[in-house]
């Protein structure tokens, strides 16, 4: 037999634990709601991957800008990273829209179906990577 549900948390430890249950519960109905745009970035992922970029797992979202899916990708070496930006430019990504901030810009990069956002320096211009075609 199920306990019956207690009223609100009486102490602050159940509070505290309430609310991260809470936080767990959305964030996981985050990624359910994403798992088909993730599931499309993979091959992207393992590209940037074995070029030495490691995605943070921990600093990705889903935003719903513009109507579209967007994942944003931060690099592990950080924000503002233009190495992400350039290495999805020579995987066939093309800049859709750029949102310029005083002390970074946020670019949107598509390719087929998947779009892409990722933090770069203010006026950032693309700059071929040694040895790309």
């Amino acid at each position: 037999m199920k306990k019956p549900k207690s009223t609100a948390p009486n102490t602050f430890l159940e509070r505290v634990v309430e609310r991260e249950e809470s936080r767990h519960a959305g964030r996981r109905k985050e990624i359910k709601q994403m798992r088909s745009a993730l599931v499309m970035a993979e091959p992207t992922i393992r590209s940037l991957e074995a070029q030495g970029l490691r995605i943070a797992t921990e600093s990705n979202w889903l935003s719903t800008c513009d109507r579209v899916l967007i994942i944003e990708l931060v690099a592990a070496a950080g924000f503002n990273n233009p190495k992400l930006y350039n290495a999805l430019v020579d995987l066939g990504f093309k800049e859709v829209k750029r949102y310029e901030h005083a002390s970074f810009a946020t670019a949107h990069l598509k390719k087929s179906r998947l779009t892409l956002s990722v933090s770069i320096p203010p006026n950032y211009q693309y700059a071929p990577q040694q040895g790309a075609a």
